[in-house]
């Protein structure tokens, strides 16, 4: 209840102001940045550096073969070993 709660919250925020304020709130929570990531796509799977997230939410993705935007994948962050998903941000707004 209380997810659904922070969800309406930031949901909210959304509609209202635009996407750049929850993407500000979630970059100033987010770990991994400027670390390795994989990311796995349904015919492939990329590695490289968690660069950001863009203006639209998507995960940007330095590699060997330059800048790309994922706007969808399973993401595993290889610095901590732990299973993530891009989402919107928890905690006081």
């Amino acid at each position: 209840e209380a997810m659904l709660e922070r969800f309406e919250d930031w949901h909210g925020i959304w509609r209202r102001e635009g996407f750049a304020p929850v993407r500000a709130a979630w970059r100033r929570r987010a770990r991994g940045v400027g670390g390795p990531i994989q990311v796995r796509l349904p015919r492939e799977t990329l590695d490289g550096v968690f660069h950001d997230i863009d203006a639209r939410g998507a995960l940007i993705l330095e590699s060997a073969g330059g800048m790309r935007v994922i706007t969808a994948g399973m993401n595993s962050a290889m610095t901590c070993g732990c299973f993530c998903r891009i989402a919107l941000p928890s905690g006081d707004m």
